[in-house]
């Protein structure tokens, strides 16, 4: 029985029905073009925002991403002239393994995330006799697929935990490094000034000797936004404004980094206390530390972004979809071990969060 499949972009012919697959062989047939690159583009532009500001989105050169960190720099120091030719001198001393690199990455396994919807073919008939008076089910249930992918690869670049589900990819909390919290509590007798924390940790960042790095993005919730915008001032939070997408403009505040666009998401967990104090949780991000790695779909473009892929049966020469597939195969990955990628813990008043 011959089967010719060309997915992608593109529709499958089949002689039988199968399950979709990211591997495509073509033996022949009909080849009906499906470009969804603009729809697929729309729903991206609105429902991400993170997945929208990484830039560094590359191929991935094995199936866990991992990096050679570089070792420590040699010893040098002053030391007597008249010494230089003596058998050992201290501060010159350098053994073979002093400034060897670290190759203990434990690196980011590539995942994959799909989602696949079907069509019945009779009730596909049936919807088409009566002309579709109500919805188009396959376009309506196209743009589902769409917005749903969008959301799951957002959510998971912030929350993502390949701990608790060995299929997902790791977000910016389980990239971070370990050392990269600090906390801070507005509500004590002698309360913290959130702003003064951000921008301090924010100074401790950016300063460090041996990792240079800028944080360019602050993520919180609209409770950390609403936060910080109280201590600022509603007039000067608002009338510094940053465009982060093209026509998506977000307010910021001005730190010892320069001016640094604060997003919110509804994607990040802040910590409902009960009675007692509330958590929110303020990352600030270097994005030019965060990759994306990808893989592309065999059959599929060369491009790192969700694709689509159709089975299609021919019947009296005409192409039916009977499923359609939204897949993409990558993982984030945060150079330096993570040290782009700090959280501000902040103790709240109880109730002040909502999104836990």
């Amino acid at each position: 029985m011959a089967v010719a499949t060309e997915v992608g972009f593109q529709t499958v012919e089949s002689t039988q029905q199968f399950l979709i697959q990211g591997e495509a062989t073509n033996v022949g047939g009909f080849t009906v073009n499906q470009d969804f690159d603009p729809e697929v583009e729309m729903y991206l532009r609105k429902n991400t925002i993170l997945w929208q500001l990484i830039q560094n989105k590359l191929p991935a050169n094995a199936p866990t991403v991992k990096k050679i960190q570089e070792g420590a720099l040699p010893n040098v120091g002053f030391i007597n002239r008249g010494s230089l030719a003596a058998a050992k001198v201290a501060p010159l001393q350098n053994t073979q393994t002093a400034t060897q690199n670290d190759l203990s990455d434990p690196g980011q396994e590539v995942k994959a995330i799909a989602g696949t919807i079907q069509f019945n073919h009779f009730g596909r008939s049936m919807s088409e006799q009566q002309g579709m008076p109500y919805i188009n089910t396959v376009a309506e249930e196209t743009r589902d697929l769409l917005v749903a992918m969008a959301r799951e690869i957002e959510m998971n670049l912030f929350k993502g935990d390949a701990t608790v589900n060995p299929l997902s990819f790791n977000g910016l909390d389980k990239l971070m490094h370990s050392g990269n919290i600090v906390t801070c509590d507005v509500t004590d007798a002698d309360p913290d000034n959130l702003t003064e924390v951000i921008n301090r940790t924010i100074t401790r960042a950016t300063t460090d000797r041996d990792i240079m790095r800028r944080i360019t993005h602050i993520f919180c919730t609209g409770a950390g936004s609403l936060q910080v915008q109280k201590e600022v001032g509603q007039a000067l939070f608002y009338q510094n404004q940053s465009e982060i997408t093209p026509g998506f403009k977000v307010p910021g505040i001005m730190t010892s980094n320069g001016m640094i666009p604060i997003v919110n998401t509804p994607y990040i967990n802040d910590l409902d206390g009960g009675a007692g104090s509330d958590i929110m949780r303020i990352y600030l991000v270097d994005l030019d530390s965060i990759e994306w790695r990808g893989v592309y779909p065999h059959g599929g473009k060369e491009t790192l972004e969700p694709q689509i892929f159709d089975i299609t049966q021919f019947v009296n020469g005409d192409p039916l979809v009977e499923q359609r597939m939204a897949l993409i195969y990558g993982t984030p990955y945060a150079k330096s071990r993570g040290r782009g990628i700090w959280r501000v813990d902040c103790a709240v008043e109880p109730g002040t969060v909502w999104n836990v």
